[in-house]
C-alpha cells in the first residue's frame, strides 16, 4: 500500500512538474526573445546614431558641406520638408545615404532621410567673386531610423520642451545648418553648421566661401570691411594681402601712418 501510495505521489509529482515546463517554457522563451530584440534595437540605436554623427562631423564642416548637399532645393516655407540624399562613404554600399540605405548587411536600416526649413531668409550674404546675392535659410536635415516606433514629422523642433521631456534623445537625430542658396533656384550654393567657423565669420559682418582655393580669402567682407592687425602701420608696404586698401591716418610735420583694410567695393573685392 505504501508502494502503491509513493508511486502514485511520484507520478503526481512528474504530471505537475511537466504542467510547469509546458506553462513556463513559452514565457522563458518569451523573455529569452525580448531580451534579444532589445538587445537588437540597442545595437542598431548605436550604429545608427554613430552614422549621424559621422555625416554631422563631415556635413557641418563648410569646406565639404557644399560637396554633399550641394545643388539640393531648400523649400522656402518653415516647417517645409523635402526628402535628401547625402553624399557619403560611410556604410553598407557606395554612393549617396537616401531612404532604404542600409548601414551593414543585416544592420539598421534609413527610413528617411529629409530636409526642413527652420527659418527661411535669416539674411542675405555676397560671397568673393561677383554675382547675385545669397539667401541664407535656416534648416535642419533629419536621419531617421526605420521601424523606430515615432515619426520626425509628427513631433515639433527639438526646441519644443515637451518633446526635450518626453523625447529627450530627438535632438540626436538632427543635424543644423545654415544653408546660402541662389534665390533664383532656392538651390543651395553654399552650407555649414551652426557652430562652425563660417557662422562665425557671418555673424562678424563676413561671407564665408567654403569653396575658395585660397584660405585668406574665405572669409569675406560682407556687410562690414575687415582690418588687417595691426589695425594702423608706417608704410603702404605693410599691407599685406588681401588687405590693399590704404588709407592715410596722419602725416608731417608727425609721423605718416595708414590704414589696411579690406572691403567690398560693390563689383568684386579688392
Amino acid at each position: 500500500m505504501n508502494l502503491k501510495s509513493e508511486r502514485g505521489s511520484a507520478l503526481l509529482q512528474v504530471i505537475i512538474l511537466g504542467s510547469l515546463l509546458a506553462v513556463m517554457t513559452p514565457v522563458v522563451f518569451q523573455l529569452i526573445g525580448d531580451s534579444q530584440k532589445r538587445q537588437q534595437q540597442r545595437q542598431q540605436r548605436v550604429e545608427t546614431l554613430a552614422f549621424i554623427d559621422a555625416v554631422r562631423h563631415q556635413i557641418e564642416d563648410p569646406h565639404l558641406c557644399p560637396l554633399l548637399i550641394g545643388g539640393v532645393v531648400v523649400p522656402p516655407v518653415a516647417g517645409a520638408e523635402t526628402p535628401i540624399a547625402v553624399q557619403t562613404g560611410y556604410g553598407l554600399t557606395p554612393g549617396p545615404a537616401v531612404a532604404g540605405w542600409r548601414l551593414r548587411d543585416g544592420g539598421p536600416e534609413i527610413g528617411r532621410l529629409f530636409l526642413r526649413t527652420v527659418v527661411p531668409d535669416l539674411s542675405v550674404v555676397r560671397l568673393d567673386k561677383p554675382g547675385p546675392l545669397l539667401s541664407k535659410h535656416w534648416v535642419r536635415i533629419y536621419i531617421e531610423p526605420k521601424d523606430h516606433g515615432w515619426n520626425l514629422t509628427d513631433l515639433p523642433d527639438p526646441g519644443n520642451s515637451i518633446i526635450n521631456a518626453t523625447k529627450p534623445r530627438f535632438k540626436e537625430y538632427a543635424i543644423d545648418l545654415h544653408a546660402k542658396v541662389d534665390p533664383a533656384t532656392n538651390r543651395i550654393a553654399q552650407c555649414h553648421g551652426t557652430n562652425s567657423i563660417a557662422n562665425a565669420c557671418e555673424m562678424s559682418g563676413g561671407g564665408y566661401d567654403g569653396l575658395h582655393t585660397n584660405p585668406r580669402r574665405r572669409c569675406n567682407p560682407d556687410q562690414r570691411c575687415f582690418f588687417q592687425p595691426p589695425t594702423i602701420v608706417s608704410s603702404p608696404a605693410d599691407c599685406i594681402e588681401p588687405f590693399t586698401k590704404v588709407e592715410q591716418l596722419s602725416g608731417p610735420p608727425g609721423p605718416t601712418t595708414y590704414l589696411c583694410s579690406w572691403c567690398w567695393d560693390g563689383v568684386t573685392n579688392p
